[in-house]
């Protein structure tokens, strides 16, 4: 680091004013990075750009300061975002949470670099921060320590000071190393740091920690390559001697009910249905029935007292579980039936009318659907269902502050790449809505407020399923729901349990154009 810079530093601590200045905190940190970052001739360099605007006219974010990798012949024409930096006063009010999602903000909006790879820096006064994302792994940013032989990640936030001397000679080893390598790696095996704060307890378990469905799913594969029916693959399970050793609890009637309307299951009704296309969404809802029938089994057994259905509170937890779990599981390399995924989220905060804020927050949440304004009316109740549900909940509920959650499955039958002389398979478009308030938040609002200000996250996944995969596993899925569950197959249904609404989508391609790509 510029040695005069790091000099001065230490002397600025004491000199409250300039801290309560957000201009002069972004001085100091332009200074700081023009010393790492120097901008040249050379392929390969960097600038550092003020104020830069990423998004659209609708919805643009500005990052504080934004460190770009340039290179190509001078002049140089390709350009990414390696570092995005927001700072605030030391006497700004907002918190570490809300200094960290404006970063996210900004990079959702940007081309983040090499393969969705980006740090970012935070400061609020002379205090900093350091998270980093990189979606080769996941979707979720964790926060960085700095020293030793580099950065590492992890789930604690490490709050540094730029007028510490202990933190100077942290910080100048660091942005070397960011020079060298401006596109974090993240390793696998840490745990998303921002869930427990944003979510509250919510448990992420997926099929990857359930080994027998794991064997399961590997040798439908196999038949599936075979051509096998499912008569052979049942009899090879039993040949084998896979046996379920996965501990469960069983879950209650009414626990299995709660658990498997607590994701709604929307039905995108092509207007080129051939027969068989019942079948196939039949298997494929079976399919996530199971699994999440199985997620919410295993929770019951690792927590039997957090899974009372007459408890508000574990009403809520059960919620969030069933809508985090399953997401997860499709996710986190719950099998090789998957053929093909693409994930997406995004933040969204409006504000609506409470007579009106289920409608117009549908709308907003499901335009990527592509589905007519009088199709998103017929799915209404669903989100007037979830509000009742919430406020009703929030009434009784002692932590006014733990968070919610909502999954809408959507499952069209279609030909692959819109080819109608193939075999139909099914598309499931999963949204997860993260919302952001707490419980109370919902009762309040919704009561008695003019307007309502709706703050959420939204996480979408695509995932076209192998036909045959679906088809051999449908017997198994059916026969494992009653294992982990106290019902029958009349109870079960051919689908699996909870209303499904049947929405008449486009001709063409009914699951919706291809998400949007934010890195």
């Amino acid at each position: 680091m510029n040695a005069a810079l790091v000099a001065a530093l230490p002397g600025l601590a004491g000199n409250a004013d300039l801290w309560t200045d957000e201009a002069l905190v972004n001085a100091i940190w332009t200074g700081i990075f023009s010393s790492f970052f120097p901008t040249t001739s050379n392929p390969g360099t960097f600038l550092v750009c003020p104020e830069m605007i990423k998004g659209t006219v609708k919805e643009s974010y500005v990052a504080d300061l934004a460190i770009m990798q340039v290179s190509g012949a001078a002049p140089p024409t390709f350009r990414k975002p390696a570092l995005c930096f927001e700072g605030k006063s030391s006497i700004n009010p907002a918190t570490w949470d809300k200094v960290e999602q404006q970063i996210s903000d900004w990079t959702s909006k940007a081309n983040i670099g090499m393969y969705g790879k980006i740090w970012g820096i935070g400061a609020k006064g002379s205090q900093f921060v350091i998270v980093a994302k990189d979606r080769t792994r996941d979707e979720n940013w964790y926060f960085v320590s700095i020293g030793g032989a580099g950065p590492t990640f992890g789930n604690a936030r490490v709050i540094y000071d730029i007028t510490a001397a202990a933190d100077i000679a942290l910080l100048g080893p660091f942005l070397t190393f960011v020079t060298a390598n401006p596109f974090p790696t993240i390793p696998r095996g840490i745990r998303d740091p921002l869930e427990a704060t944003r979510m509250g307890p919510v448990a992420i378990t997926h099929a990857g920690s359930d080994p027998y469905l794991k064997k399961i799913f590997a040798l439908a594969q196999l038949h599936a390559a075979l051509g096998s029916s499912r008569e052979v693959f049942n009899a090879d399970i039993i040949a084998r001697g896979i046996k379920d050793e996965t501990p469960t609890k069983k879950l209650t009637k009414d626990q299995f009910d709660f658990i498997n309307t607590a994701i709604t299951s929307v039905h995108l009704n092509s207007t080129e249905v051939v027969d068989g296309d019942q079948d196939v969404f039949d298997q494929t809802a079976m399919l996530a029935a199971m699994v999440n029938t199985r997620i919410a089994a295993i929770n019951n057994e690792k927590n039997p007292n957090g899974y009372d259905i007459t408890k508000a509170e574990d009403r809520l937890r059960m919620d969030n579980d069933a809508a985090n779990g399953l997401f997860n599981s499709y996710n986190s390399q719950l099998g090789p039936f998957e053929v093909t995924k693409e994930f997406w989220t995004e933040r969204q905060t409006h504000t609506y009318s409470t007579t009106t804020i289920q409608l117009d927050a549908l709308g907003d949440l499901f335009a990527s659907l592509a589905l007519p304004e009088a199709e998103l009316v017929k799915l209404l109740d669903t989100a007037k269902a979830f509000v009742n549900n919430m406020k009703n909940i929030s009434l009784s509920i002692a932590n006014k502050g733990v968070k919610n959650a909502k999954l809408i499955n959507f499952i069209a039958v279609q030909a692959p790449v819109g080819n109608p002389d193939l075999a139909h398979v099914a598309v499931q478009r999963m949204i997860y809505i993260q919302f952001n308030q707490a419980t109370s938040e919902w009762s309040t609002s919704c009561a008695s407020h003019t307007n309502y200000t709706l703050d959420v996250t939204v996480f979408g996944m695509d995932v076209e399923l192998n036909r045959q995969v679906v088809s051999l596993t449908y017997d198994h899925a059916r026969k494992l729901i009653c294992k982990d569950a106290d019902i029958t197959l009349d109870h079960l249904g051919s689908s699996g349990a909870g209303d499904v609404k049947n929405i008449q989508s486009n001709k063409a391609q009914p699951i919706g154009p291809a998400p949007i790509n934010n890195g």
